[in-house]
């Protein structure tokens, strides 16, 4: 990179390896003007405008995967040409005018490109519009020069003149050196006639030079042979000497107005460059987006980070995203401290390089690989002391130069700063060096700075275990193998392993057991504990993955029943359907026939005979629409106490429906009609023989993971699958039954995925007056894929 960003000279951010992304990055810029946006590329701190980079480049992973993307190509830079013709008399070569051609054209298709999506990628044709086509220009250059940058002659009528007058004289030369040479053949070093300084020359050898008369004009390398222009010849070739200098004048001329076109919008074309080059960087980010499967975060308004599925980019870059370990790195809310243990090799340092780096990359305005859910908040910095930082040079120890720059950290951090600290305390005898990470990591949570630290020491996790705002996390590790599973996990801490791997590995078990005896009993119980936690949280994590299969299988029938509901639901209509068109077509066939009669009646003067025959026919329409309603309606059974679960006719609805409960003393049940509950008299129902209703079945269905209404409802309600309509109804009727059930507290599932039905839940219930106060989930019970709402004893049916 020819201007090293200023950023790049920042050593917390040396240590992040931001120059590897660098490179990473500049080699996806195409054009010389792309790498200028990305030398003055700086963390962005207003959150405005990040979003704006950030949209920009959200818009461009849409164009790339719509076609290949915009017409972005490695121009010549032209901005040295464009300064070269600044003064009025200056101009332009062939060769350098083509490079300006190439220029504009790639502008002009840049141009129309974006003017074709202007509708849909606003944000990218601001850009767009600012690159002018200049057509004029361009149809000029190609009509006057071709592709080797040479003048077509047809350039102009003199050129063409010219040109014609010596070819014509270069014509009439050879053939007058032709004849010389045949006369000088036994003088001549060869029978070939050779260009000299632009001159026809004739090859003679050194001895005879002499006998010739002509000019010289030099002499082969080795001096055998003179190369001299015969007298004979002499006129002809001034002539066409002169004739090039015209020649020369003219093209001068022809490239003097063409650069005098290109100087009129000179500046026009430097601000298309500038556009051009933004674009090409944006162009450049997105392509990373797409290599790295990575997104735009959101943006909070406070100190925190809230990375879900996080991946090192520079690891998925070189291995792939599907072989990089995602991890959830969360900071800012309950605790803004998070204190990491593990053993060697397991992935302590790079969590903390991908928390640094994704931050930066943020707000760099790049997407990040990580989960749509997660946000950053726009920081003052990110302060860094991670590696060996031994310095020979200076006569410093590891030790001494992590001090120096603990201290210069607890110098410049503040709460909208980001800390990272790799192994803390090292370097030093264990028991001072753990004394001294306490106090500097007190310090840091006291200033509500966020920090994440990896220690080897037991008493850092003892510290963040009681400690407030402070957090343990460990690397997950495979019991069964003894492999690091490269997995963050919050809320406990880690082992180093260190015996469980000597044993593996085959040292002496008498060694090994001496060395636990010299660590002391209290030191084995805390890592026992916290093996036997890791086992059991191993053990959950199994078993939560075999509940998942069987979650899955069951949302499949859920699935299934939600198909045939909506093809009973389409059939019912149906129904109604015909059975209005029937009963129009009964009555209007009944108004024709009483219409007839009353007609007859009238013509007939009404006598008594008439009018009887009439209430006969009257009276036949009446009983044949009797007859339609009893063999259309459901027939009940013998009367009887209506119970729960009895399937029921609903007079004033027409409809069916299941009981709920057990009759009251007012006579009033709740009915389930068509998915909703409602409270009915009994004197309006007819019971039916039949068992239980289809939209019954598919109510149990939807409250999955739960025990029928009649045995009771667990203390979950799982809303995945559905859409947000469905999910707050589905949420109110649960409420209603989790308080009638007894429970005090509810987990409500609705996932992680895009946030959104989240969003929409956490709103209605932050309405709902049942509710008394709610939370998101804690490591371990599904994290922010899950709400638990503690319920207001007070409220009732």
């Amino acid at each position: 990179m020819e201007k090293i960003p200023s950023i790049l000279n920042n050593d917390n951010y040396i240590q992040l390896e931001l120059p590897s992304l660098f490179e990473k990055l500049e080699n996806l810029i195409r054009s010389a003007y792309g790498k200028d946006p990305l030398a003055r590329v700086m963390l962005e701190r207003d959150p405005d405008k990040l979003r704006r980079k950030l949209d920009e480049v959200t818009e461009m992973v849409e164009i790339i995967s719509r076609d290949s993307g915009i017409p972005v190509s490695e121009l010549p830079d032209i901005r040295p040409l464009l300064n070269k013709i600044k003064p009025e008399d200056a101009f332009l070569e062939g060769s350098e005018l083509n490079q300006v051609k190439i220029n504009l054209s790639c502008f002009a298709d840049m141009n129309a490109y974006l003017n074709s999506y202007r509708e849909n990628f606003s944000l990218l044709w601001e850009y767009g519009s600012r690159i002018h086509q200049h057509k004029r220009i361009v149809a000029e250059i190609e009509k006057t020069i071709d592709n080797q940058g040479e003048i077509q002659e047809n350039a102009s009528p003199e050129l063409r003149r010219i040109r014609k007058e010596i070819l014509q004289l270069e014509g009439d030369q050879k053939n007058v050196l032709l004849k010389v040479l045949k006369r000088y053949s036994e003088f001549s070093q060869d029978d070939i006639v050779t260009l000299r300084d632009g001159r026809m020359v004739l090859g003679i050898q050194q001895q005879f030079a002499g006998k010739i008369n002509g000019i010289v004009h030099g002499t082969s390398g080795t001096g055998a042979t003179v190369f001299m222009e015969p007298m004979e010849t002499l006129r002809i070739s001034n002539q066409i000497q002169n004739l090039k200098m015209e020649e020369r004048k003219e093209i001068i001329r022809i490239f003097r107005f063409l650069s005098g076109l290109i100087r009129e919008v000179r500046n026009d074309i430097f601000y298309a460059i500038e556009n051009f080059g933004i674009l090409d960087y944006i162009h450049a980010r997105a392509r990373l987006s797409l290599a790295m499967k990575a997104c735009a975060p959101s943006i909070s308004n406070k100190p925190e980070i809230r990375l879900y599925q996080a991946r090192h980019p520079l690891l998925i870059l070189k291995i792939g995203h599907h072989n990089v370990v995602p991890s959830d790195i969360v900071l800012g809310e309950s605790f803004r401290t998070l204190v990491i243990t593990g053993p060697n090799a397991g992935g302590k340092t790079v969590a903390l390089k991908t928390a640094g780096l994704l931050q930066i990359m943020a707000q760099m305005g790049l997407h990040i690989p990580v989960n749509p859910d997660s946000s950053i908040s726009l920081l003052e910095d990110v302060l860094v002391d991670i590696g060996d930082r031994q310095n020979i040079e200076q006569d410093l120890s590891t030790f001494s130069a992590h001090i120096i720059r603990l201290k210069q950290i607890l110098a410049e951090a503040n709460p909208n700063t980001l800390v990272l600290v790799d192994e803390i305390g090292t370097g030093t005898d264990p028991r001072e060096g753990s004394a001294l990470a306490i106090a500097f990591i007190k310090e840091l949570t006291d200033r509500r700075v966020l920090t994440i630290a990896t220690t080897h020491h037991g008493e850092l996790k003892a510290f963040a275990y009681s400690a407030e705002g402070v957090e343990n996390a460990s690397m997950e590790f495979d019991l069964d193998t003894l492999q690091p599973v490269y997995r963050l996990k919050t809320g406990t801490p880690g082992s180093s392993y260190a015996f469980e791997i000597a044993r593996r590995y085959g040292l002496p078990d008498d060694i090994i057991k001496q060395a636990e005896k010299i660590v002391g009993p209290d030191k084995g119980q805390l890592e026992n504990l916290i093996l036997d936690l890791n086992e059991k949280l191993q053990q959950a994590e199994k078993e939560q993955r075999e509940w998942s299969i069987k979650l899955s299988e069951a949302e499949g029938l859920r699935s299934l029943y939600e198909g045939e509901r909506n093809r009973l639901k389409r059939e019912k209509i149906e129904q109604r359907r015909k059975a209005a068109e029937e009963a129009k077509r009964i009555v209007d066939e009944a108004n024709a026939r009483i219409e007839k009669l009353v007609a007859e009646i009238r013509k007939s003067q009404a006598g008594k005979e008439q009018i009887a025959r009439a209430h006969r026919e009257v009276k036949e329409l009446q009983q044949n629409i009797d007859d339609i309603l009893e063999e259309t309606t459901p027939k009940p059974v013998a009367a009887g106490e209506f119970h729960q679960g009895d399937v029921v006719w609903i007079e004033a609805l027409r409809e069916e429906g299941e009981v709920l409960n057990e009759p009251g003393e007012d006579n009033k049940v709740w009915v389930l009609v068509d998915e909703k509950r409602m409270q009915l008299d009994l004197f309006g129902l007819r019971k039916l023989e039949k068992e239980s209703l289809e939209s019954r079945r598919i109510f149990r269905q939807e409250t999955r993971g739960q025990e029928k209404l009649a045995e009771g409802i667990l203390p979950e309600l799982d809303l995945r699958g559905m859409d947000s309509y469905e999910a707050i109804e589905a949420t109110s009727r649960y409420l209603d039954q989790a308080l009638n059930q007894g429970w005090d507290e509810v987990r409500i599932i609705h996932g992680k995925g895009t946030g959104i039905l989240r969003q929409k839940v956490n709103d209605f219930l932050n309405r709902d007056k049942r509710v008394e106060k709610k939370r998101l989930g804690k490591w371990g019970e599904g994290d922010t894929g899950v709400t638990v709402v503690k319920l207001k004893k007070e409220s009732g049916e």
